[in-house]
């Protein structure tokens, strides 16, 4: 992210993470910022652009292997779960995919700050010492990257869905003009690649993206770096923001224990046994959290 300018926060204990607004910005709608953790600092991608390099391909077959994966998935998902997308859902298919791991041009996101902080902690590392890099939270205005600035043809196409009478398709049980315009949307940047970034979601949201309030990013030209495409809302200081968090073990042990007290574990984020299996490598994170040897009740 140093191709363009933004704002540096350094953010050293847990008293810091939970001020984090008054570190954001002021601009007219607070509540419009969009947050992603990273365990380190590392280049924003997605998984199909870090698939494809990773593979030694040109990332300029990028749409082509999405196209390839996306057909795959839609073959074989049946075997797995009974209920899928209609076929016209293309965001419906990719947040499908997402979930379950399969690379796609979607940026996972969420509205939560505390929710990034935790993932960006959870994952990093801080021993041994050599090893400990601080830990990331990306922030992004939403007013920074309208899609009617970077991609007005994508825009229009979005309109055209998004604007029409709500009872056109009400007999639908996914009935959204919204996300009709979506839809459009997708289908438009898949054809028409243009360098931009969009803020997206299914109709249909699974318990895990709704809990962890996620919301997608989507690039327009999958076969630029997801990079280039955030850049092409050019991104100021006022609209984007990094949080540098420290990974020094005993700031890092306040601070997940502060969210812990606020029910953000992965025991919560990934409902289920998965989730909570997840959750216990970091009870030693969390003081008090362990069972105790001999009871407490004496």
């Amino acid at each position: 992210m140093s191709t363009y300018s933004h704002k540096s926060v350094i953010i050293s204990c847990a008293s810091e993470l939970l001020e984090y607004g008054q570190r954001l910005p002021e601009v007219e709608r607070p509540t419009w910022w969009l947050f992603r953790g990273l365990s380190r600092p590392r280049t924003l991608r997605t998984s199909l652009e870090r698939i494809v390099l990773d593979a030694g391909w040109p990332l300029s077959d990028a749409a082509k292997v999405e196209v390839q994966l996306l057909k795959d998935f839609k073959r074989h998902a049946h075997f797995y779960i009974s209920s899928v997308p209609r076929d016209g859902d293309l965001i419906g298919w990719l947040a499908l995919m997402q979930h379950h791991g399969a690379p796609t041009r979607l940026l996972d996101w969420t509205y939560s700050f505390y929710v990034a902080a935790f993932f960006a902690l959870a994952g990093a590392t801080s021993n041994p010492e050599a090893e400990r890099k601080p830990c990331v939270v990306w922030a992004l205005y939403r007013d920074a990257f309208l899609l009617s600035d970077q991609d007005p043809r994508a825009y229009s196409v979005y309109e055209a869905f998004a604007e029409r009478p709500d009872g056109d398709d009400i007999g639908r049980s996914d009935s959204d003009r919204v996300q009709d315009g979506v839809n459009a949307y997708m289908l438009h940047v898949i054809e028409h690649r243009t360098k931009s970034v969009w803020a997206v979601n299914p109709f249909l949201l699974n318990e895990r993206l709704s809990v962890q309030q996620g919301v997608f990013l989507c690039p327009g030209d999958v076969t630029s770096p997801f990079e280039d495409n955030l850049a092409a809302g050019q991104p100021t200081p006022d609209s984007l923001v990094s949080f540098e968090i420290s990974t020094e073990p005993d700031a890092r042990r306040e601070m997940l224990t502060a969210l812990y007290a606020m029910t953000i574990n992965e025991a919560a984020l990934f409902p289920g046994l998965d989730g909570f299996a997840r959750s216990l490598q970091h009870k030693l994170w969390t003081p008090g959290t362990l069972r105790p040897d001999t009871a407490s009740h004496k």
